[in-house]
């Protein structure tokens, strides 16, 4: 008798009459763990019924023992005690309606098939929807039903509240019941969870017991965390972590009240600073140069992200450092390779901190009275650079070309240029340009042909070209762009011989696009004669 995935389907139906136990026996792990990927690759698509999902993690210990191979990577506890498990980047999502029938048996199932020992990732959640009846106490009960299960193999752990009268209520009812305080609902979660490395803390709200939980949680991990995702605006205390080994740590200051974790900067390999309100203060890292010296040094730190407004420009400057000894620190970067700066605007002093850094990558976004200043950084090592100049509206097109063309021509070694430059009118590409070495180019929000194709024609080593978002004019009609494309063709009859370009990718951006990715695309294979793809999305 043939087994196929359907047969293995209908194995798991509660009515269903089939062997189950038998027709796995005769299974390859090869099978088994194909079945596990198709059943939990898409579930909505793949499973017949909600309740097929809950008998595949108790079904027999060859089944375990295969699908720990695949590993279950998320345990989501949220929404009563339910858990849904996922399959890398997708999830079982277990119905209410199922186990408010069966929740006891569902938390039974949780603890003797031994599938925690497989997940890795725990995420408490509380959303608006659930906060309206569910506490945390309630939430906590399926992630510490027992004493005796424990998710050891655990790395990551995120916690995240929302921002509701009725979420800080029900926290603050059910945290004081039967002496269960937020402390002690904390070292619950770190007991089942001995082995995290990464922590994520999510919260809009700055609430005292809110507040207990997450230091209690951050205290106990820290010596053991690699990652730290701090996004709280609650006053944790400013605990000194002087042998903390985050390597990854994303942090959030709501205001200037806000107090972040003191930790040491040396084990940083990656440090994203996301300042909301109020200018940063570099006080949450540890003199680590000793007590006399005013000197910061991130030794490891190859990516830094300073990302400030979304809706304007952030000033970050050297004066919101610490003092040590009367002195403002001096911050070093010796292995520095990835530069963010992301709606910031920086004082040429904080320039200077990065000067030495050996830098790879360079993303700018911001005004153009900033863009000069990246001139003060190392670049001729430089393989990325990204402009996104979107502020300072009293720019001009030819000003912030100006700019752009001067940086480009001082990164020797580049081979990719993205370019976010806001262009209305065509631009005007002189004949002799040095960017001889650029090999990928990508334009953004650019009135692409003129522009694209200029580029092109003085691009002798480049071989791909992203436009993203091209524009048309606002009332133009089918017929406009007709005309223009007709001006075009005449401009550019093609096919240029000295282009290498062999990819090109178009992102749509208007409704009346599909009529210019045609014109565009037959413009683009009669220009380039080396061209192999395009691709349309």
């Amino acid at each position: 008798m043939t087994i196929t995935v359907t047969d293995l389907f209908d194995a798991f139906s509660f009515n269903s009459n089939f062997d189950c136990m038998a027709t796995i026996s005769k299974l390859s792990d090869d099978i088994i763990l194909r079945i596990v990927h198709l059943l939990t690759l898409d579930a909505g698509k793949c499973l017949r019924s909600w309740k097929t999902a809950l008998p595949i993690l108790a079904v027999c210990r060859q089944w375990r023992i295969c699908a720990s191979h695949a590993v279950y990577c998320t345990a989501i506890v949220g929404d009563g005690p339910s858990i849904e498990i996922g399959y890398q980047n997708n999830k079982f999502e277990k119905k209410d309606d199922i186990y408010k029938k069966n929740q006891k048996t569902n938390t039974t199932l949780i603890q003797s098939n031994g599938f925690q020992h497989y997940v890795s990732t725990i995420i408490i959640s509380q959303t608006p929807e659930q906060c309206v009846y569910r506490s945390l106490d309630a939430i906590m009960d399926a992630l510490v039903c027992t004493e005796t299960c424990g998710w050891i193999n655990a790395r990551t752990l995120s916690v995240t509240f929302c921002q509701t009268l009725q979420n800080i209520e029900l926290f603050c009812r059910d945290s004081g019941k039967n002496g269960f305080t937020a402390e002690k609902q904390a070292h619950l979660v770190i007991k089942q969870l001995p082995n995290i490395q990464k922590l994520v803390a999510r919260t809009m709200m700055c609430d005292v017991i809110l507040n207990t939980f997450l230091r209690t949680l951050c205290r106990s991990y820290f010596i053991g965390l690699k990652q730290l995702w701090w996004l709280v605006p609650t006053l944790i205390g400013g605990d000194y972590y002087h042998k903390s080994q985050v390597t990854d740590y994303y942090l959030c200051q709501a205001n200037n009240q806000c107090q972040l974790p003191v930790i040491n900067p040396e084990p940083l390999q990656m440090l994203h600073m996301r300042p909301f309100r109020a200018t940063f203060s570099w006080s949450c890292f540890i003199n680590n140069r000793g007590i006399d010296s005013n000197i910061i040094e991130f030794k490891n730190l190859r990516s830094l992200v300073l990302d400030g407004y979304h809706h304007g420009i952030h000033v970050l400057d050297s004066s919101a450092f610490p003092l040590y000894n009367d002195m403002r620190p001096k911050l070093v970067f010796p292995v520095l390779e990835r530069l963010v700066i992301n709606g910031t605007s920086l004082q040429s002093e904080m320039y200077k901190l990065f000067a030495a850094s050996p830098l790879k990558t360079i993303v700018f976004c911001g005004a153009l009275a900033d863009l000069n200043l990246l001139h003060m950084l190392k670049l001729n090592r430089l393989d990325l650079l990204h402009i996104d100049v979107h502020f300072g509206y009293p720019d001009t097109d030819e000003d912030i070309y100006r700019e752009t063309n001067s940086i480009i021509q001082s990164a020797t070694n580049i081979g990719t240029v993205m370019l976010s430059i806001d262009v209305e009118e065509v631009l005007l590409i002189p004949t002799k340009i040095s960017w001889q070495n650029l090999t990928h180019l990508c334009l953004y929000d650019t009135m692409v042909t003129d522009f694209g194709l200029n580029l092109i024609s003085v691009l002798p080593c480049l071989m791909y070209l992203k436009v993203c978002s091209y524009k048309v004019g606002d009332n133009w009609t089918a017929n406009d762009i007709s005309v223009y494309f007709d001006d075009l063709r005449q401009k550019y009859p093609g096919p240029l011989l000295t282009s290498n370009v062999n990819t090109v990718v178009l992102i749509l951006a208007r409704t009346r696009a599909k009529l210019l990715d045609s014109m565009l695309i037959q413009l683009f294979q009669n220009y380039l004669p080396t061209l192999d793809s395009i691709e349309v999305s």
